[in-house]
């Protein structure tokens, strides 16, 4: 959808349900028409209005929409659409360059500094300024929940949750 949005893949921003519907269903394939009249529905816009998809709320709306009209039911709970809309936005660097905020948290993240020594009974990880010793078989488990709290940090769990500061 973002790539629609920039213009990426047509080469001319798509910033409207109708621009973006047409594009996604062609009439010689859909009942476009009928398909820009109910995502636009679901969305509360005329067919024509500007859409801002930098907005997660209504990238979700709109994602929502598209999977209801495509599949005539929508199988994904709100959380798990908003998570999905974030994580797009924060976990991809093509995407993340269109949003500062979200590059500014994957940079901070890529900038991380870990390194790990391995003996035959014990693993050292030091990340950043945090230093676990711990028997080899658990230093998998501690790191990937570490990793884990990370990701729910400040920095950037208003991104998972979909909700913006």
């Amino acid at each position: 959808m973002m790539r629609y949005y920039s213009g990426q893949t047509t080469g001319r921003p798509l910033r409207t349900v109708n621009d973006i519907i047409s594009t996604w269903a062609p009439a010689g394939e859909n009942n476009t028409a009928a398909y820009i009249t109910q995502v636009s529905k679901a969305l509360g816009v005329e067919a024509h209005t500007r859409l801002d998809l930098n907005d997660n709320a209504v990238m979700q709306k709109l994602v929502s929409a598209i999977i209801r009209h495509e599949n005539g039911t929508n199988p994904y709970d709100a959380l798990t659409l908003a998570k999905a809309v974030a994580d797009s936005r924060t976990d991809n660097p093509q995407m993340a360059a269109y949003y500062p905020q979200q590059q500014r948290a994957l940079q901070q993240a890529q900038t991380v500094n870990h390194s790990q020594r391995v003996s035959h009974t014990v693993t050292e990880n030091h990340i950043q300024n945090v230093n676990v010793t711990t028997n080899t078989a658990q230093a998998d488990v501690l790191l990937e929940q570490i990793q884990q709290k990370a990701r729910q940090s400040q920095l950037t769990a208003p991104y998972i949750s979909g909700v913006m500061p």
